[in-house]
């Protein structure tokens, strides 16, 4: 029993590192939207950061550091505000909207290469390992009434490794697909967010005070975070349980 007890808490600990690689990926991916075209417009970037809170550790290339922070579940990239306030209104809509153009080009790419190459494999490898899962994942998310957080996603990506690596990039796809048009959502930390601020500015030729604007986005950041933590306690619960 010890043997079995160990191999699977290294499958489990695989799984999770698997998943957390797949997460961030399409994170840097949709960040990496970000830098490059703020570069390409010249505006400075003192920081690119995989992550949020304390640095595990930084490498700085170029005029920008390189960072990978302590807690996974986002990142952003640092821009010179008065650099970027210069310039015109279409190639801050670009900036804005460029890691979204990013993950949509991602999963494109990836569902695009399946339909070509491997059709059949995608299509019998979702119906043959998903269905079976599909009674039992009703009947516990149900009762429960919860929607899956960070955590839940991340065991997602890890667990469906194993099960096949085309499933695998499949998900990463439909996530990918998902973070971009999440991020439409026309909320102030969000992509969409940022959008609509240049556009009201645009149209009234007048800029929003910061403090408004730091003011709007720590409360809507506020209310984001305690959702996110309701469900990644949701998720924890729900992993422990299946236990």
């Amino acid at each position: 029993m010890e043997p079995t007890k160990h191999n699977a808490k290294e499958k489990k600990l695989l799984y999770g590192i698997a998943g957390l690689a797949g997460i961030s990926l399409i994170i840097l991916i949709h960040e990496m939207g970000h830098f490059l075209f703020a570069q390409l417009f010249g505006v400075p970037t003192p920081s690119f950061s995989l992550g949020f809170g304390p640095p595990l550790f930084a490498i700085p290339i170029g005029q920008t550091i390189f960072k990978v922070a302590l807690l996974p579940f986002g990142g952003y990239v640092e821009m010179d505000q008065e650099a970027l306030a210069k310039l015109s209104y279409l190639p801050k809509m670009l900036i804005v909207f460029a890691g979204i153009f990013f993950n949509l080009i991602f999963a494109y790419a990836i569902l695009l290469y399946y339909a070509i190459r491997n059709k059949t494999t995608l299509i019998s490898t979702i119906t043959s390992t998903i269905k079976p899962h599909q009674t039992t994942d009703q009947e516990t998310a149900q009762p429960e009434n919860t929607i899956i957080g960070p955590v839940g996603i991340i065991s997602m990506i890890g667990k469906s490794i194993a099960i096949d690596p085309h499933l695998y990039w499949f998900i990463l796809a439909i996530l990918s697909l998902n973070m971009g048009l999440f991020n439409i959502i026309p909320l102030p930390f969000f992509d969409g967010g940022k959008a609509l601020i240049y556009s009201i500015e645009a149209l009234t030729g007048t800029i929003i005070p910061p403090t408004i604007l730091w003011l709007i986005s720590t409360l809507f950041l506020a209310f984001f975070m305690l959702f996110i933590a309701r469900v990644t306690m949701n998720d924890i619960k729900r992993l422990i349980g299946k236990k």
